[in-house]
């Protein structure tokens, strides 16, 4: 019981991580200065 509490640290570990490298490498391409002006093209 206690390998499979290990593993699922360690892939949630590892997830939170491929996440915040994900964030890092490849941020949004989202433009936020149309944002409010009535058709921003973000929908």
């Amino acid at each position: 019981m206690q390998i499979i509490q290990y593993l699922l640290v360690i892939i949630t570990v590892l997830a939170a991580l491929g996440w915040l490298l994900r964030k890092q490498l490849f941020p949004s391409r989202h433009d936020n200065s149309n944002c409010g002006d009535g058709d921003c093209g973000c929908h």
